[in-house]
C-alpha cells in the first residue's frame, strides 16, 4: 500500500480532479492515504481536504512523509490524471530491492515538465533529504537517480 503525497498551494480543482482518478486505487486498497503539503493556500484547498477526509499538512513534503503511514510513497503533482493503464501499472509495482522509481515512463529531465509524472519513493529516504524544504528541489534529486520506471 502507498501513502500518496501531493504537494500543493493553491491547487483546489486539479487536487478535485486527482483524488477523483485515485479513488478506484483507494477502493482496491492499493493506497492507504493521501496527504497534501500544502504551501500556505489562500484558495479553498484546506476546506475541501477537510471535506474529503484528506490530511493537510504544513511544512513541505518531508513534513507529510513524517506523517505518512505506509513506508512506500507516491508523490503526485496536483494536475497529475491516474487513468486505468497507470494505476494498473501501479498495483503491478513490486519494492523489491528498488529504492524509488519514476512513475509515468518518462526520463527523469521530463519529470517536472510534464503533467503525467509521479516518483514512487520509500519513506525513509525521503525524510533523510530533510535539509530542505524545497519540494522541486527534493522530487528532481530523486527523479534523477531513479532507476527503474513504472
Amino acid at each position: 500500500m502507498f501513502s500518496v503525497l501531493i504537494p500543493a498551494r493553491n491547487q483546489f480543482e486539479d487536487l478535485q480532479k486527482l483524488l477523483g482518478d485515485l479513488t478506484p486505487a483507494a477502493v482496491d486498497g492499493l493506497i492507504r492515504e493521501v496527504l497534501v503539503a500544502d504551501d500556505g493556500s489562500e484558495d479553498p484547498t484546506a476546506d475541501f481536504c477537510e471535506d474529503a477526509g484528506v490530511d493537510l499538512i504544513q511544512g513541505g513534503l518531508v513534513a507529510a512523509a513524517m506523517a505518512a503511514k505506509s513506508d512506500w510513497l507516491l508523490i503526485l503533482p496536483p494536475f497529475f490524471r491516474a487513468d486505468g493503464e497507470r494505476l494498473k501499472a501501479l498495483k503491478d509495482f513490486s519494492g523489491g530491492a528498488l529504492t524509488h522509481a519514476r512513475y509515468g515512463g518518462v526520463k527523469p529531465r521530463e519529470f517536472l515538465a510534464r503533467p503525467a509524472l509521479g516518483l514512487i519513493v520509500r519513506k525513509a529516504d525521503l525524510i533523510s533529504t530533510s535539509e530542505t524544504r524545497d519540494p522541486v528541489v527534493l522530487l528532481k534529486r530523486f527523479s534523477q537517480s531513479a532507476r527503474r520506471t513504472i
